[in-house]
């Protein structure tokens, strides 16, 4: 194994592991079957938050838009349920009757659902905090669980299904996210329906382990939030290319990262990706999977795309595959609650940076927020999904309020441009890990190994929690990866200006056939932006000919603490 020892000003990354799948042989009798659920109008509940939701349907029809076009699902062989028609009793024949009928042994069933999750009391106990979760179908009840789809329901259906299953929710259970803003939450706002008597004796304020489909082997589960978090729906980038619709976080990011997928990823690989995309969105919920392998049984799926599809303007249908778009990277703002005066600094501040928008009318679509207290003294910086991403306050003698402020939606910023450089096909097949994990002290080193499946040049970007951005170029001998052959690097962390290791932590290893010639020195001073616009220049630069989205590859990892949990946005009626 090499080593390679750098003095530049690196951060901590907490240990992730890729694998590398093996190439399907290319023949396989597998059929696919699916089924699709979306629920956005609950037929006791009205339009508001812990309701009805907006965006389940549009991500049903997505995900399923996504699995024929590109994973071997064939259109004859998918079942869609929304709203209304999502009842209890229609799920229950769409997995016991219409999936159990169809789906043979070796067959490949995979069933989604966007919509809310809930909890009723355990009737059986069998639920150490006393609580079953459930999945809401359209007709849940609001002083009833007879609707419920509990947990225990849900197993005993899908164990009928005599072959594989895939199970994908995007929904939670917890209501740990305060609701209103411009986010929801795809938890039901009910409180425990009662049981006649039969509540357990004691249920305890704990988060249970299990997910929806626990107990099978035969059975993958990927979730959208961890038990203590909660699943949001909020304004995406329109996946028509203009302007923004409604859709849920995770289904937002997973069918983006089920359209660039190669198709030997594996679920791990899936889920690196999801939970670094999700990041660099300053989204904190965290994806969950149960189970392994290759995603979908892949052997027959699409070619996989490179980074951008070429669209038909009169079709939702992907037409055709184009190389590499460096998708310039924009961070918007929503400054409407701060003093105009603190506006005015921001704008001083911000002039000239090529990425950060900062709104003065409130926004549903923005993608961070600025609350501030009554007295001005104190700036906190949220995300859409209501957490806190710094604080910044005038009673804190090491903290400068404009100035930290700033360097928060610089970071944020910075996190966008890198992910816009992900490039995750595979013709190196990148595999990255870390030694440290997510709290490491300012001066303790790291240790970086990353390995390729054929020759190539390494150049890693890394971004801190202060929004400083370190570029180690390949320009040296040593900086060439042999095929299979680890090479590991030494980096420094710092300790950030305001004394903290605290926030989002992101690397981004390239790999090239040639070395990558970026014009920013690595001591010398300059913004991060710079140094971001120089990475992608000479991307563009070393990409500029047809198909050289395949000659390079690109894995982006981030690692982050606890999220604080903070105030929501405020409310608004903005565009």
């Amino acid at each position: 194994m090499k080593t390679l020892d750098t003095a530049a000003r690196f951060l901590a990354l907490g240990v992730a592991t890729l694998t590398v799948a093996a190439t399907p042989d290319g023949t396989d009798a597998q059929e696919k079957y699916a089924v699709f659920v979306g629920i956005n109008d609950y037929i006791a509940y009205e339009d508001e938050p812990g309701g009805d939701l907006e965006g389940a349907e549009r991500d049903a029809r997505l995900m399923r838009a996504v699995l024929t076009e590109r994973w071997g699902v064939e259109e004859e062989n998918t079942l869609t349920l929304l709203s209304r028609d999502a009842t209890r009793d229609a799920i229950r024949e769409a997995i016991t009757g219409w999936l159990t009928d169809r789906a043979e042994p070796g067959d490949l069933a995979i069933f989604y659902f966007a919509g809310h999750g809930a909890q009723a009391f355990d009737l059986d106990g069998d639920e150490p905090d006393g609580l079953d979760e459930t999945l809401a179908p359209s007709d849940i009840l609001r002083h009833s669980s007879d609707n419920d789809i509990r947990d225990d329901d849900f197993r005993q259906w899908l164990a009928g299904v005599r072959t594989d299953v895939v199970v994908i929710l995007d929904s939670c259970h917890s209501g740990t996210a305060t609701r209103g803003g411009n986010m929801r939450t795809r938890s039901l706002d009910r409180p425990l329906p009662p049981e006649g008597g039969k509540e357990p004796e004691r249920v305890r304020q704990q988060y249970d382990p299990e997910s929806m489909a626990d107990g099978s082997t035969t059975i993958i589960e990927l979730a959208a939030a961890a038990p203590n978090q909660s699943a949001m729906e909020g304004e995406f980038r329109s996946s028509e290319g203009a302007g923004t619709e409604a859709r849920g976080a995770f289904t937002y990011h997973l069918v983006r990262e089920l359209r660039q997928a190669s198709e030997d990823t594996s679920y791990e690989e899936l889920l690196s990706h999801l939970m670094s995309s999700m990041k660099a969105d300053q989204l904190m919920q965290d994806p969950q999977l149960i189970g392994g392998g290759t995603l979908f049984g892949s052997a027959r799926s699409k070619a996989a795309p490179t980074l951008s599809r070429r669209r038909d303007t009169t079709s939702s249908k992907a037409v055709g595959i184009v190389d590499v778009e460096f998708r310039p990277a924009h961070l918007s703002v929503d400054a409407s609650a701060l003093p105009a005066s603190r506006r005015v600094q921001l704008r001083a501040e911000l002039a000239g940076h090529p990425g950060i928008e900062l709104l003065e009318a409130a926004s549903k679509s923005a993608d961070l927020f600025l609350l501030t207290n009554q007295e001005g003294s104190r700036i906190e910086v949220l995300g859409k999904d209501g957490q806190v991403r710094s604080t910044a306050s005038e009673a804190d003698e090491t903290v400068s309020l404009v100035p930290n402020t700033v360097r928060a939606l610089e970071q944020a910023w910075a996190a966008r441009a890198l992910a816009a450089l992900d490039n995750p096909s595979r013709p190196f097949g990148i595999g990255i890990t870390s030694t440290r994990g997510n709290s490491v002290g300012g001066g303790a080193g790291v240790t970086v190994t990353v390995t390729s499946a054929r020759p190539g040049y390494l150049t890693l970007a890394a971004l801190a929690p202060d929004g400083h951005v370190d570029v180690l170029t390949p320009d040296a001998a040593d900086h060439r990866l042999d095929a299979g052959e680890p090479v590991s690097i030494e980096l420094e962390v710092p300790t950030s200006t305001t004394g903290s290791t605290t926030g989002l932590r992101f690397v981004l290893a390239i790999v090239t056939p040639d070395p990558l010639s970026v014009m920013v020195s690595p001591t010398a001073p300059s913004e991060p932006r710079d140094r971001l616009l120089a990475l992608r220049q000479a991307l563009e630069q070393a990409t500029g000919v047809p198909g050289s989205a395949l000659r390079w590859n690109s894995r982006l990892i981030v690692v982050q603490p606890a999220a604080r949990r903070g105030r929501r946005p405020p409310a608004s009626g903005g565009s």
